[in-house]
């Protein structure tokens, strides 16, 4: 199914907004990863997050995806991936390919403002 938020005559031009980092994973479930962005009050929000490892990244898009994460794969959808935006930024799981203690993840945040 292919999802569409934005119309595609839609110019969002100087409208949308991006940032990016590297975090550290810890084990721990739920943990809240802060970039300094209300991540939970943005429109159209897609954050996309990746190991440094060989292991496939993850991304969740703001709305129509419940709990889940997907893969850039096809592989099943995730509860234990990016599990919610947050007014500091969002929410991963414990799993190896979102938040393994030690390992280092790049994520991706954008949004329109």
């Amino acid at each position: 199914m292919f999802f569409n938020p934005v119309q595609p005559e839609t110019d969002l031009t100087g409208l949308c907004s991006m940032k990016n980092g590297v975090y550290e994973g810890n084990g721990v479930d739920d943990r809240e990863v802060d970039i300094g962005v209300n991540l939970a009050g943005k429109s159209y929000v897609w954050v996309i997050v990746k190991s440094i490892y060989n292991y496939h990244g993850l991304h969740r898009i703001e709305v129509a995806q419940g709990g889940y994460s997907n893969y850039f794969t096809a592989d099943q959808q995730t509860t234990a991936g990016i599990k919610s935006f947050t007014d500091k930024g969002f929410t991963v799981g414990s799993t190896h390919i979102i938040n393994l203690n030690g390992w280092v993840y790049h994520y991706v945040a954008i949004w329109v403002d």
